[in-house]
C-alpha cells in the first residue's frame, strides 16, 4: 500500500483510505523533512535540525529512539533507515508541482499549490528545522508567485481577462503588497468592463499600502488609476 504526504497547505499522510494529521512535534516534524527531501538524509543533518542544542550523546540517543518510535507510526513503516543515514522516498504533492511546473502546465501547478509549506504547523523551538521551514516555504512561495504572475500574463494574451483577474487576486491575497501584480489585476478588470471592481481593488491596496508602510502607490499606479477614473480604459499604460 503506497503513501501520499500532502506538503503544500495544511500538512497530512494518506496510507490507502486513511488520512492523517500529525499533531507538530519532533517525529512528525523528521517525517515531513524527509518526505521534504526524498533522498538519503544523514543522521548527522537529522541532529542539527532536531537536536542541535542538545549534547551529542545525549542527542544521537535522542534520535535513536525518535527513529524507533517512526518506524511505529501509521503510513509510515517504510521509512529506510541505514547505520548513518535514513530516507522516506514517498509521493508527495511537492513532487507534483515542482513537475507541473518544469511542464509549464502552470494552471496544474497553481491547483496543487494549496497554500505554504507546512501550513499551521509549528514545532517548539529545537534545532535548525524552524529556520529551514522559514527558508524553504518562502522560496516556495515565491515560486508560485511567479508562476500566478505567468500565468495570468497568459490568460490576459488570450483575452481570458475574468480568469486573469481571478488568479491574480490569489496571487494578491499571498502577496497583498505585490504593486507589479496589482496592476496587472487592475488592466485585467478593465478589461472585462468591470472598472468599478478595479478601482475598488486599487483603492483597497492604496489604504493597505498607506496603514502598513506610510507609503502612496509607485508613479505607474497612480496613472493607471488615474485613467480608470476617467474612464479611459481603451488603452490603458503599461508600467
Amino acid at each position: 500500500m503506497s503513501t501520499f504526504v500532502r506538503l503544500l497547505g495544511r500538512p497530512s499522510i494518506q496510507r490507502g483510505n486513511d488520512e492523517l494529521e500529525p499533531r507538530a512535534g519532533k517525529t512528525s516534524s523528521l517525517l515531513f523533512y524527509l518526505a521534504y527531501r526524498r533522498g538519503w538524509v544523514a543522521r548527522d543533518a537529522v541532529l542539527d535540525l532536531l537536536y542541535a542544542e542538545t549534547d551529542e550523546p545525549r542527542a544521537r540517543q535522542n534520535l535513536r529512539t525518535l527513529l524507533t518510535k517512526i518506524r511505529r507510526f501509521p503510513g509510515a513503516r517504510d521509512v529506510e533507515i541505514e547505520p548513518g543515514r535514513v530516507r522516506w522516498a514517498v509521493s508527495t504533492d511537492l513532487v507534483a508541482f515542482e513537475e507541473a511546473l518544469a511542464d509549464g502546465r502552470l494552471p496544474l501547478a497553481l491547483e496543487l499549490y494549496r497554500g505554504p509549506l507546512l501550513e499551521g504547523f509549528a514545532p517548539a523551538p529545537s534545532g535548525s528545522f524552524e529556520a529551514w521551514l522559514e527558508l524553504e516555504r518562502l522560496g516556495l512561495e515565491q515560486r508560485w508567485h511567479d508562476a500566478a504572475l505567468e500565468l495570468a500574463a497568459e490568460l490576459d494574451a488570450q483575452g481570458r481577462h475574468r480568469d486573469a483577474a481571478t488568479v491574480l487576486a490569489r496571487a494578491l491575497a499571498a502577496e497583498p503588497l505585490d504593486e507589479s501584480a496589482l496592476r496587472l489585476q487592475l488592466r485585467a478588470l478593465a478589461s472585462t468592463g468591470d472598472r468599478t471592481a478595479a478601482l475598488a481593488a486599487y483603492e483597497a491596496f492604496a489604504e493597505r499600502l498607506a496603514d502598513e508602510l506610510r507609503m502612496e502607490p509607485e508613479a505607474a499606479t497612480l496613472r493607471l488609476a488615474d485613467r480608470l477614473r476617467g474612464g479611459d480604459v481603451d488603452d490603458l499604460p503599461d508600467d
